[in-house]
């Protein structure tokens, strides 16, 4: 087994759009959301492989139990101890958009934040 860390997961949150426009509302059909971070899309990599692994990150919050119930819809291993992450005790989000007449996506993430190492539990 191979152990995969994050620290600093997320939500990653993609969508397409007809037409990207400056300072306009814009609206989009479909968002689809992924767990995401370093070591855990490296758990994703592996599980594609055949590789067995345990992604270990910190989680809280919504963004933490929705990121959890996301690693049990992909059927990624982690241990069920809940811990506080950093920032107030939530895990970050990011968002994804791409304009449907041009390839690629993107990415509109917020910065996240350090944990010095003593608190990250490691």
């Amino acid at each position: 087994m191979i152990l995969t860390i994050t620290l600093n997961p997320c939500i990653d949150k993609s969508t397409r759009l007809n037409h990207l426009e400056p300072e306009s509302k814009l609206r989009c059909t479909e968002v689809v959301n992924e767990p995401g971070g370093g070591g855990i899309n490296v758990s994703k990599a592996l599980q594609k492989l055949g590789a067995d692994s345990l992604a270990l990150f910190p989680a809280g919050g919504h963004n933490g139990n929705m990121l959890c119930s996301l690693l049990d819809e992909h059927s990624i291993k982690y241990p069920r101890r809940r811990g506080a992450p950093h920032r107030g005790g939530r895990s970050r989000g990011a968002s994804r958009a791409g304009d449907r007449s041009r390839p690629g996506r993107s990415a509109i993430d917020p910065c996240g934040a350090c944990r010095p190492p003593a608190r990250a539990g490691l």
